[in-house]
């Protein structure tokens, strides 16, 4: 009765947050100016993929997509998961920079519907949306309890020292699995994949819904907590990545890693989750 009722809640939340978004645009909301190019070949191997700015960010007055992909558009001005895009790469395909300065005291609600505007004026955007039956999970604290490390800032070095002592910890330290292990800022977060195929997730004062985040993208299925987790943590979760299930590795694979490590469960089960389709874009954006 208590997975039952946990999944309930599971479906319950994702329908609620597609009413947010799955309406007809407000066609009056949309950019005075906006740039749209395509963008230019990445420099090297680096390559930063994404949108910034708006309400609440350092730049509220800004909003700038760089090397982004339609999905990657589509997602943000939805406020979709990767996963309510089936069968659509957020990284493959033509790409664009975007540049569009945002009026004062624009919500983000608003700023979503200026972006799908955007898409829809500019990319010729044509979609629909369908509830599709996928596997969806539950984080709970396992029997043992959770074995999280509740995150406290450093303490300054004592007044007097040796002054020769180093004053932070090592910037990397070996963790599980030969996984190297960075020295994290409070609220940061890193991952890793080595040659073998083992990944890592750290963390820094992190709750638990930067968790959840984490593993929905990993599993590619809705997440949500109900650990009744509420504070702050460090933590780094080191497994073997699917693609490399078939190597000789004694890394955990990812359930059983977050059992072993963190203490914490993840329950599966059914549910209707809201999803996206595009029926048409164009590659060539109408001119700026």
């Amino acid at each position: 009765m208590k997975g039952q009722q946990t999944t309930l809640r599971v479906i319950l939340a994702f329908s609620a947050a597609a009413l947010a978004y799955a309406q007809t645009p407000n066609s009056s909301l949309s950019f005075e100016v906006a740039s749209v190019k395509p963008s230019p070949p990445p420099q090297g191997s680096m390559r930063t993929q994404g949108c910034f700015g708006g309400p609440g960010t350092r730049s509220p007055g800004q909003y700038v997509c760089t090397d982004a992909t339609v999905a990657i558009m589509v997602r943000t001005a939805f406020g979709l998961k990767s996963y309510q895009l089936p069968g659509v790469s957020m990284t493959s395909g033509p790409s664009y920079d975007v540049r569009a300065p945002i009026p004062q005291g624009t919500t983000q609600a608003q700023l979503r519907i200026m972006l799908q505007n955007l898409l829809i004026e500019r990319f010729k955007l044509a979609y629909h949306f369908e509830k599709r039956e996928m596997p969806v999970y539950a984080l709970v604290v396992g029997k043992n309890g959770p074995k999280l490390k509740i995150s406290v800032p450093e303490s300054p070095p004592p007044a007097g020292g040796d002054p020769a002592a180093p004053v932070f910890p090592p910037k990397r330290t070996m963790g599980p699995y030969g996984v190297s292990v960075p020295r994290l800022p409070r609220g940061a977060t890193s991952s890793g994949l080595t040659a073998s195929g083992v990944k890592s997730f750290s963390a820094s004062a992190a709750t638990m819904d930067t968790l959840v985040e984490y593993l929905s993208r990993e599993l590619g299925s809705p997440v949500t907590d109900a650990t009744g987790l509420t504070g702050e943590y460090d933590y780094t979760l080191v497994f073997l990545s699917e693609a490399a299930q078939s190597v000789d590795s004694d890394a955990p694979t990812l359930v059983t890693a977050i059992q072993e490590q963190l203490g914490l469960k993840l329950e599966r089960d059914k549910g209707l989750v809201d999803v996206i389709f595009i029926d048409h874009v164009e590659k060539n954006p109408t001119a700026n």
